[in-house]
């Protein structure tokens, strides 16, 4: 993140950076978005009026709200706007990026969300979005065409690995990341197939806190990946398909449930990256050693094995 602390260790420079980058925008519109920017990062809110508290100004509180909502309506940045701002800031090497929808009701209206942003710290900064005309779930083709945008300008040779909820699952959606190389990090359904088995047959009898994989890859909508669970003191699992490292897997997952805690702590859940209900309350996975881990694998493997065997040998042959 090299441009980083210069482009932000004051106002002014802040101003002078976004000139730079977008030329063609009036300086006193890059201004009033540098105040606004400022504000949002001292606030921690995107609240008109506790942003508005910290504008320097010595105008009245409510001017100066106007002046909030002002910016954010007349602004005008494109997406691409954004993306010349923001990607000059990115920190050098691989990055994780997290894909999530937000879905909420503005009178009978209803906001839908799709949003591709990468991860810093525990903050998802969304660099593509698409708003869809419906409520309710995305489909494949929007997602690849959201990651098909993304990567005109992020080419996956930086991306570490995508992050995403059950909702983003399906065979297409699959196989078109790993043709592009992107690994993934992706939480499946418990009716999810693997290896033509429901998962929740393979993963019966955890116990909270608990984690379970397989020493070998398993086919799950038509990729070969590491499936990794896990069981939440509330008695839900957590199962999660990817082509990472098998003790990296719910590490790295991990990182999105970090991400709610953080959306919800600084009420703004709504306007940033939202999630499936159920994963409002964030499990609290008990660390396990690695002698543990070898065994909680091993035993699962064992037991996986053997029935991957038997479905096998039940199967009628072609």
């Amino acid at each position: 993140m090299k441009h980083t602390n210069a482009a932000l260790s004051d106002l002014d420079t802040f101003v002078a950076f976004l000139k730079e980058r977008l030329p063609r925008h009036r300086i006193d519109m890059l201004r009033r978005v540098a105040a606004v920017t400022f504000g949002i990062v001292q606030a921690e809110t995107t609240r008109h009026r506790k942003i508005a508290i910290h504008l320097r100004s010595t105008a009245t509180l409510d001017s100066r709200m106007k002046t909030v909502a002002r910016t954010f309506h007349d602004a005008g940045l494109s997406e691409q706007d954004v993306q010349d701002i923001l990607l000059p800031l990115l920190p050098d090497g691989k990055l994780i990026f997290v894909m999530n929808r937000t879905n909420w009701k503005h009178g009978q209206a209803d906001i839908n969300i799709l949003a591709l942003g990468v991860l810093l710290g525990d903050v998802v900064i969304p660099l593509v979005h698409e708003v869809l005309p419906h409520g309710g779930n995305s489909h494949s083709e929007l997602r690849i065409a959201l990651v098909s945008r993304l990567l005109k300008s992020v080419p996956a040779g930086r991306w570490r690995v995508l992050i995403t909820d059950r909702e983003f699952v399906g065979k297409a959606w699959f196989e078109f990341l790993r043709r592009k190389w992107i690994k993934r990090c992706i939480r499946i359904k418990e009716t999810t197939r693997m290896d033509e088995l429901l998962v929740r047959e393979q993963y019966k009898n955890l116990r909270p806190g608990q984690v379970r994989g397989l020493m070998e890859k398993a086919w799950v909508y038509g990729s070969l990946m590491q499936v990794v669970a896990t069981l939440s003191p509330q008695g839900e699992r957590v199962i999660v398909a990817s082509d990472l490292p098998l003790c990296d897997v719910l590490q790295v997952y991990r990182m999105r449930w970090g991400i709610e805690c953080t959306l919800t702590r600084h009420e703004v859940s709504r306007s940033g990256f939202g999630g499936h209900p159920h994963d409002r309350a964030r499990p609290h996975w008990t660390p396990l050693s690695s002698a543990q881990s070898r065994v909680c694998l091993d035993g699962a493997d064992r037991r996986m094995a053997r029935r991957r065997a038997s479905h096998r040998n039940q199967s009628p042959r072609a």
